[in-house]
């Protein structure tokens, strides 16, 4: 009976190394042997990749022995651990956590909740008088081409300073005109 050749181990218990290097293209040969070039993890032409000597992997390389050189690797050489689809996202997983806790401890918050901006703001307002304070909970800049809101004072304020109340008790902001003769006086006009 014909018997087969095993993968040698050696003193260390890993398997006898192999050096493949894709050295000829795969380009007018059958399908299959694109796809065992494939298989043995040549992506590029005159890439070199490692495996352990074994009786499928010489099987590959002998129906490949025309486009790829096959060379024994030298003693201590050790094929690279490959790391897995699971260990990259649990790795990712990790670094995602670790930048939420540091935006969290950025912000001065905890993970569990902790003080919100309201909680912050009422924090930063103590001491200051009511008639300064913003107005809402958070005080937002305008946004572009938007005059800044004025602190609304009761109507009866208003009325006692000597300006108009409309129909809900608020100024009516004074528009800007657009116009350029409108814009001169009239003393400038009869000039």
């Amino acid at each position: 009976m014909d018997e087969r050749p095993t993968a040698t181990k050696d003193a260390t218990g890993g398997g006898r190394l192999l050096r493949i290097t894709w050295v000829k293209s795969a380009i007018g040969y059958r399908e299959s042997q694109r796809l065992t070039i494939k298989s043995l993890g040549l992506r590029k032409l005159n890439q070199t990749v490692l495996h352990y000597d074994s009786p499928s992997i010489r099987g590959m390389l002998t129906k490949v022995r025309h486009l790829v050189r096959v060379e024994e690797a030298e003693s201590g050489t050790t094929k690279p651990e490959r790391e897995t689809g699971t260990q990259r996202f649990e790795a990712r997983r990790q670094r995602k956590a670790a930048a939420y806790e540091a935006l969290m401890d950025e912000l001065a918050l905890d993970a569990d909740g902790g003080a919100t901006v309201e909680q912050a703001e009422g924090s930063a307002n103590e001491g200051v008088p009511a008639a300064t304070r913003p107005a809402g909970p958070t005080a937002a800049a305008p946004s572009r081409g938007e005059q800044p809101a004025e602190p609304s004072a009761p109507p009866e304020a208003r009325e006692a300073a000597g300006e108009p109340a409309d129909s809900e008790g608020q100024a009516e902001p004074a528009k800007p005109s657009r116009s350029r003769k409108a814009a001169t006086s009239p003393a400038e006009g009869e000039e």
